[in-house]
């Protein structure tokens, strides 16, 4: 007698055998006790979930002689025949080999004919999503009208390349992927009548290989009971016959990254890869640990966290000594190491060590962030009679050489006490106009926030600059950049005399040339340039926080 896979011999027979989709049940059970089932039913859902499964469930239940409450016996011949496949009156149909109009127009012939017996007449199309446009038009009004003895049934993995004509003709059923839990205890069960001896870690390593299908999962326990000599499952088998990570092996090594242990990393990584282990699963393994870290220190309860109990235990004894905002970090490096994984195929290997080198250094990097957030308070401290128009908030610069204001764009939610920085306008002008970036910064000024007023004078009384200052042109210019970086309308005021500046203005300028200077201490500080390194970013702006 030949060899039955697990896939197949345990493949479920009435719905209580089902794994998880218990409201699909529940429904279904409902719609054939109240004589309310749809004549045309369409699942959809991941690989493995149960779809065809459910498929022949429901045609047993409809077509069984010997049913009680549209629950088939499961023994008789009509529901022997429907689990075998070779019944007359239940048939299934491969989408993908039948998928063109031919093969619809000879099911639309055969559906006119009576069930040789019963009275219920069930079509299965699997993969529905694979038949051609045409023969979708070609199902349509069958699907729509069909007979009184029949019922459709359309399973796919791709609802989203089902016509929507299709769609609004049946009742849809989605099935989702099935909770691990339910897959441990299930194989569990498989497992002792199979006569064989399995650790619980194996159960979950399979149960999270098989990504929430049933069947995967079968298989890969088909695969690794087919490997064992003595009857016994275990995670050492496991990681022998399908080229796996000990889950210790990551703990290890996610604990030594926490600790900032460098060359144990290094050691443990070697280890770890003699195995042949993939680089790509092992970082999305690390990132994984990483996140239920953080569910267990956000005290999710442990029924939500996909993993055997021992390792629960281990990472519920860690989960004090780390802070939210490190593991946070953590992850986010984590997840550059594996962006950068894919942009640099054949240097793998380069790029995962020097990664968790890098996350090794959390601790220092969080450090040097923590001093430049203190230098960055003690530059506001030190300005703090300085005027509170040391926050720029500004529209990014536009395209156009003079642009037109927008009367139409909302302002910006500046505040009445937050105003940009006159010199950092100026930049912006300079950028796009260079000629009247020069000439501004050659002009005195006065800028009053609050009024909405921009008063600006030559200091030096240059002839030159006293004509661009009044020329009409210039000041439309400068009012509708004005207008675009600010969102405010100014009145503008020209004084092209000498002009001495007050006390106060001399206080502004000077406080706000003490401010710049600080600002670039702090960028070109060796360890804000370090962060800068280590995150592959650039600081944009510095800016003063409030005292």
């Amino acid at each position: 007698m030949s060899y039955k896979v697990l896939a197949l011999k345990w493949r479920p027979q009435k719905f209580s055998d089902l794994v998880g989709q218990k409201s699909i049940q529940k429904v279904l059970t409902q719609a054939l006790k109240n004589e309310r089932l749809p004549q045309a039913l369409i699942f959809n859902g991941p690989r493995g979930t149960g779809k065809t499964s459910t498929a022949r469930i429901l045609a047993k239940n409809l077509r069984c002689p010997q049913a009680k409450n549209f629950e088939a016996c499961g023994v008789c011949p009509e529901c022997t025949d429907i689990a075998d496949g070779r019944s007359l009156n239940v048939l299934e149909i491969d989408g993908a080999s039948n998928n063109g109009v031919e093969s619809v127009r000879e099911l639309r012939e055969s559906i006119k004919f009576q069930a040789s017996s019963g009275k219920h007449k069930v079509y299965i199309i699997d993969e529905v999503h694979m038949l051609s446009g045409s023969a979708f038009n070609a199902l349509l009004k069958t699907l729509e009208e069909p007979p009184e003895h029949i019922t459709f049934i359309l399973a796919t993995t791709e609802i989203h390349k089902i016509p929507k004509t299709i769609l609004s003709r049946c009742h849809r059923f989605d099935f989702s992927r099935i909770n691990l839990n339910e897959i441990v205890e299930a194989l569990k069960k498989i497992t002792l009548a199979e006569s064989y001896k399995a650790d619980e870690s194996a159960l979950w390593t399979l149960a999270r290989l098989g990504e929430g299908s049933m069947r995967d999962s079968l298989s890969l326990l088909d695969q690794a009971l087919t490997f064992s000599e003595d009857n016994t499952l275990t995670s050492e088998l496991l990681q022998e016959c399908l080229g796996l990570m000990d889950r210790k092996d990551l703990l290890q090594l996610f604990e030594n990254v926490l600790n900032n242990k460098a060359d144990e990393v290094i050691s443990q990584l070697e280890h770890i890869l003699s195995f042949g282990i993939s680089i790509k699963n092992l970082m999305k393994d690390f990132l994984e640990e990483i996140k239920f870290l953080i569910l267990i220190k956000n005290k999710t309860p442990t029924q939500y966290i996909p993993l055997p109990s021992f390792e629960v235990e281990h990472l519920q004894k860690m989960a004090p000594e780390y802070e939210l905002a490190d593991l946070h970090m953590i992850f986010d490096m984590g997840l550059k190491v594996l962006e950068n994984l894919a942009q640099l195929p054949g240097e793998e290997r380069l790029v995962l060590e020097m990664g968790f080198l890098k996350l090794c250094h959390f601790n220092r990097i969080e450090k040097v962030i923590d001093y430049a957030a203190s230098q960055t308070q003690t530059s506001a401290t030190s300005s703090a009679q300085a005027p509170k128009a040391l926050t720029p908030k500004m529209k990014p610069a536009p395209a156009a050489e003079l642009p037109k204001p927008a009367p139409e764009a909302p302002a910006p939610n500046l505040g009445d006490d937050t105003a940009p920085q006159w010199e950092e306008l100026i930049d912006r002008i300079g950028r796009i106009n260079p000629k009247m970036g020069a000439e501004l910064k050659s002009s005195a000024y006065v800028w009053d926030w609050e009024r909405r007023h921009l008063s600006l004078s030559s200091p030096n009384a240059e002839s030159f600059l006293v004509e661009s200052l009044n020329s009409e042109k210039f000041q439309k210019a400068l009012q509708n950049y004005l207008k675009t970086f600010t969102g405010e309308v100014f009145s503008l005021e020209i004084k092209t005399q000498l002009q001495s500046l007050s006390p106060i203005d001399k206080k502004k300028q000077n406080d706000q040339k003490s401010f710049e200077e600080l600002k670039k201490k702090v960028k070109n500080h060796p360890q804000v340039l370090e962060v800068e390194k280590h995150f592959d970013i650039e600081i944009k702006s510095i800016d003063a926080l409030s005292p």
